[in-house]
């Protein structure tokens, strides 16, 4: 018999066979599995439909048979209907919505057009269809699935949300969809900005994948976090070792289906990757908030007092130094792996080194050839230990400048404080703002 699996302990490999699940049709009250059906994540509450009668399927899943009872609820966007499906009459007016109707139009927001994305019939759908689950389950935390054009539907449902929509959002879980970003009103725009560094909307992009990567090859804003998979062997080599046409059917049929996604332990294998973008995204959106903030204190009469003056001068400096932390915090991550993988290489220059010499002279002893190789200056310090060295210095002295902006970062906060402290007009008035 199948179990119910826990929602907050689902796994990268799960998360994505859910998102799969969106491309079956479940009538009402059917589960919703994983693992090889052994795992039930919920139960489908109506079926699958098509709210907006213009292709765009949707499966809504509850951890609980009873909706009332249900305290998880996840958005199962479908995506494109399959080219090879062409000879099934029903698949055949699918794939005319989906890829004439909404693909087509949204590939050219996109890239450039002046159409909103809100004219696309498939996404205005989406983010209603988000809108009324989040109506209907007020106890209900809510996350959101899709691939392809079910990700496209996904972004632009997030994004087109209130903030106190918003806030009952659990996670969103997007792969290989194009970037919507461009396309969003703004609005819309500062919505997705929002998400950028909290950990809660991820895209998952296969740069191997050419559909995935309209709107996300360069580091751009988007709707939440974008995540590199790192494709498979295989995948790399088809995609880099075979002709033209050869490689964009590969794209398309292998990598847009996740065929290059790779596990480990139920995560993916990924790729670190600093994104400024990001960074700015989430300074953008802090720094929209500090001018609602100063224009009320503005609008309280008077003109703005000294201690105000001061504690925005704070709150403006606290941002950007906030802003340098994320950034130096993505790059922590890529410099640890760089500095592993140096030292690593050095090791191995080494042992290569010693092995060669110990090849030529094979009469000498290991004391010898090391007396042999020292003559010629290549010593297991020159070759290894000091390199080394070196990688570590730099590495100390990156980590030294994150020290130094969480320092300046605790400073501005205190300093903050203590205007806060000594000025209780000003404390009133940011408490009535909060």
């Amino acid at each position: 018999m199948a179990e119910q699996c826990d929602w907050s302990k689902l796994t990268d490999k799960q998360r994505k066979e859910i998102a799969n699940d969106g491309y079956s049709d479940y009538s009402s009250g059917a589960p919703v599995t994983v693992n090889d059906n052994r795992t039930i994540v919920g139960w489908a509450v109506g079926g699958t439909t098509d709210p907006g009668h213009n292709g765009g399927q949707v499966t809504i899943v509850a951890n609980n048979p009873d909706p009332n009872k249900a305290t998880n609820i996840a958005v199962l966007y479908r995506g494109s209907s399959s080219p090879l499906k062409l000879t099934d009459d029903h698949f055949a007016s699918d794939l005319k919505q989906d890829w004439i109707d909404n693909d087509l139009p949204e590939g050219l927001n996109i890239l450039g057009s002046k159409q909103s994305a809100s004219s696309v019939p498939q996404l205005a759908s989406a983010s209603k269809t988000l809108k009324d689950v989040i109506r209907k389950y007020p106890n209900a935390k809510i996350d959101v699935y899709g691939h392809s054009l079910g990700s496209m539907a996904g972004q632009y449902a997030l994004a087109d949300l209130t903030p106190e929509e918003a806030a009952r959002i659990n996670g969103g879980y997007l792969y290989e969809g194009p970037n919507v970003y461009n396309s969003l009103n703004d609005r819309q725009k500062h919505m997705a900005d929002s998400y950028a560094g909290t950990g809660k909307v991820f895209n998952y992009i296969d740069y191997l994948d050419i559909i995935g990567d309209v709107g996300n090859f360069g580091d751009y804003k988007m709707v939440g976090d974008r995540v590199y998979v790192d494709p498979s062997s295989s995948s790399k080599f088809w995609m880099g070792s075979t002709g033209l046409i050869v490689r964009f059917l590969y794209s398309v049929a292998h990598e847009h289906g996740w065929g290059g996604y790779q596990f480990k332990d139920g995560k993916f294998v990924k790729t670190d990757q600093v994104s400024l973008a990001r960074t700015w995204q989430m300074v953008d959106h802090n720094m929209e908030h500090f001018g609602d903030i100063r224009k009320a204190l503005q609008s309280s009469g008077g003109g703005l007092s000294d201690g105000e003056k001061i504690w925005l001068d704070c709150d403006e400096a606290g941002i950007f130094v906030q802003g340098m932390l994320a950034l130096i915090a993505q790059g922590d991550v890529q410099f640890k792996d760089w500095l592993d993988e140096s030292c690593s290489k050095a090791d191995e220059e080494w042992k290569g080194t010693l092995a060669d010499a110990s090849g030529v002279g094979g009469s000498l002893s290991g004391q010898e050839v090391l007396d042999a190789l020292a003559q010629g200056g290549a010593t297991e310090t020159v070759i290894c230990e000091q390199p080394k060295g070196r990688y570590h210095e730099s590495f100390t002295k990156f980590t030294a400048v994150g020290e130094d902006f969480t320092d300046l970062a605790g400073r501005i906060q205190n300093a903050a404080k203590s205007v806060v402290s000594t000025d209780q007009d000003l404390a009133g008035q940011l408490a009535a703002m909060a």
